[in-house]
């Protein structure tokens, strides 16, 4: 594959026996033209393609607000770092004669950084039902009120496909006080019985104008807070999600 950088305006389709297109941070790709593709058939090819198949499965579902912890850059740039990341963790199983990509809750990462996590779950933990959960979270460090909060993301894996989440809901705490938090998140459509629900917990703290701008909000609701994390001037640094809890519902 030939790299081309700093190229003058752009360059995309085919020219010749190659083929152009843009990338992340202004670099121009080139890539031999092929024009015979072969549907994967030794064994390493039928397990890349079922890597890559759930991969762009579990992609294709996150919002990419879900994804802005994942380092600087642009919203494809980040995308690409949590797909490179999830292709490194996928395992395969072998069942029935066939081969299953899968991939453990606890090996997804959806933010990266150095902000501590500084809440735990309160005693009364998560409340799971058919189209909800409530997660009850309470901030330990009272000198973070007011400039620490969490974004949420609730995973749904269907227990008719096992091998990664189907969907994906969040939500976002700031904590302004040591008092406990609840956060209920709707699911898309009510869950089934064995469907595995995974909770994450994405830490941020702050930037000084996002607290003293946070203060002075009249509506915290969860939609309004939402839009105000997704501000880049508001949030100073992430944290590492953690993986929660995973969750097995079943119908009362």
């Amino acid at each position: 594959m030939g790299v081309f950088t700093k190229m003058w305006g752009s360059a995309r389709g085919r020219v010749g026996g190659v083929v152009f297109s843009k990338g992340d941070n202004g670099l121009v790709y080139g890539r031999s033209y092929q024009p015979n593709v072969l549907n994967p058939k030794s064994p390493a090819q039928l397990n890349q393609r079922a890597k890559m198949n759930l991969v762009g499965q579990m992609s294709s579902v996150t919002p990419k607000e879900v994804l802005l912890g994942m380092g600087v850059g642009s919203n494809r740039i980040r995308r690409s770092e949590f797909t490179r990341h999830l292709l490194g963790v996928v395992t395969l199983v072998t069942s029935g004669g066939s081969t299953i990509a899968k991939v453990d809750p606890g090996d997804v990462v959806f933010s990266k950084g150095a902000s501590p996590v500084k809440a735990v779950a309160d005693a009364t933990g998560r409340v799971l039902t058919a189209s909800s959960i409530l997660v009850a979270t309470q901030l330990v460090d009272a000198t973070y009120a007011g400039r620490y909060g969490e974004r949420v993301v609730v995973a749904l894996i269907d227990p008719a496909n096992k091998a990664g989440y189907s969907s994906l809901v969040y939500g976002d705490i700031i904590y302004d006080n040591t008092s406990v938090k609840n956060l209920t998140l709707t699911f898309p459509k009510p869950i089934v019985t064995d469907t595995m629900v995974c909770v994450y917990r994405l830490p941020f703290t702050l930037t000084e104008d996002g607290s003293q701008a946070y203060k002075q909000m009249v509506n915290d609701g969860t939609d309004i807070t939402a839009e105000f994390i997704n501000s880049p001037s508001v949030v100073k640094e992430w944290g590492n999600s953690i993986n929660d809890a995973n969750l097995v519902f079943t119908q009362a």
